[in-house]
């Protein structure tokens, strides 16, 4: 589907490859975001980690985490589809 949409996405960042490095275990609700735009979207999906609901973005072979639902990013997917007929 060929969209023109910013969602935020949780992001792998240094402090999370040191924390894995040591062993320990990191959460979403730690994990820092960035805003992504996203042009081509293959599938979203629900994704929940420890109680946390999210979603998963496919795009072009790759997975994606966004904090918002699934709910959610489908609505904002369709606002935007909407708006651009």
């Amino acid at each position: 589907m060929t969209v023109n949409i910013t969602l935020p996405i949780y992001i792998y960042d240094e402090d999370s490859s040191k924390l894995e490095d040591l062993g320990i275990e990191t959460s979403l609700k730690d994990a820092p975001t960035e805003k992504m735009t996203f042009y081509e979207i293959n599938a979203i999906a629900p994704y929940i980690e420890n109680g946390i609901e999210a979603s998963t973005i496919f795009c072009n072979g790759r997975e994606f985490i966004c904090p918002l639902s699934y709910g959610e990013v489908y609505v904002k997917i369709r606002k935007e589809n909407e708006s651009n007929k």
